[in-house]
């Protein structure tokens, strides 16, 4: 028993909405996880319309993502490859991420205070383990350099 094409546009709009419902997604992450179960007509014709209604917005995605990142202590490296890789175009994220380009080191400031706390590095090794704690956190080498200036 085959079903129709109607039928499945229903389960793939279904299956959409649930991902909506549970947080934000890009349209890129939505046609990866909903193309291992449908065609990729009934995907995009579904993704269009959930855009035309404004359920999905990659711009209300990006929004969330880099303020959820932020929060968590990142910088704006990890965050721009993150978005690169879930379908964000480079212009929008450098838009979304420009508020804060003069807040880079305050935000890595407070990162590198809460794990390793007020006290300066003891010598040479424990700064360049900051550095590197700060480094893969997504920070650029400069933040870096300018913590223990």
């Amino acid at each position: 028993m085959t079903e129709g094409p109607e039928k499945d546009y229903q389960r793939a709009r279904l299956s959409a909405m649930n991902m909506l419902a549970r947080r934000e997604q890009s349209r890129k992450e939505l046609e990866n996880k909903l193309g291992t179960r449908f065609e990729a007509d009934v995907i995009n014709r579904v993704l269009d319309d959930l855009k035309s209604e404004g359920l999905q917005s990659d711009q209300r995605f990006l929004e969330s993502f880099v303020s959820s990142r932020i929060n968590r202590g990142q910088g704006p490296l990890k965050i721009s490859y993150e978005l690169r890789n879930k379908g964000i175009a480079m212009e929008a994220i450098a838009d979304q991420l420009e508020p804060y380009a003069e807040n880079w080191l305050e935000i890595a400031k407070y990162v590198l205070e809460r794990k390793f706390g007020e006290e300066p590095p003891a010598d040479y090794k424990e700064r360049q383990k900051r550095q590197r704690f700060i480094a893969s956190r997504g920070f650029p080498n400069d933040v870096c350099y300018k913590l223990f200036d």
